[in-house]
């Protein structure tokens, strides 16, 4: 019964989408043609970058990159779109960008330590 209730869910943006009843997300073959390019280019071209530069830089700059990108993303809607940002999300930028540091952080400080680390548990018997 989840499984169903679940691609229930997961299909409603597709109805919405084709339904003939919904005018409001109706597109003509041509927005479907400049949707399809315009989404194969962003993620074929975005891909693709991501993982050559994953290749050149090291693991705690590519973590650090990889999850600032919300917080790029409310940036570039602040500067391009003239998007405000309540003092809640600016919070939320704090808090994203203080987590992120300090995942980076110990992720190199645990990288150049020469200890082992402790088992987390101890064999018996």
């Amino acid at each position: 019964m989840e499984q169903k209730r679940g691609a229930a869910i997961l299909s409603l943006p597709l109805l919405a989408v084709l339904s003939p009843e919904t005018r409001a997300f109706s597109l003509t073959p041509e927005k479907w043609g400049l949707l399809i390019v315009s989404s194969t280019l962003i993620i074929g071209i975005g891909t693709n970058l991501y993982y050559k530069g994953l290749r050149r830089v090291d693991v705690p700059t590519a973590s650090f990159l990889e999850m600032t990108s919300p917080l790029v993303c409310v940036l570039m809607g602040c500067l391009f779109l003239n998007e405000t940002l309540t003092p809640s999300q600016t919070a939320a930028m704090v808090v994203l960008l203080a987590a992120v540091y300090q995942i980076v952080r110990v992720s190199s400080l645990s990288k150049t330590s020469t200890k082992s680390p402790a088992p987390i548990c101890e064999k018996q018997g």
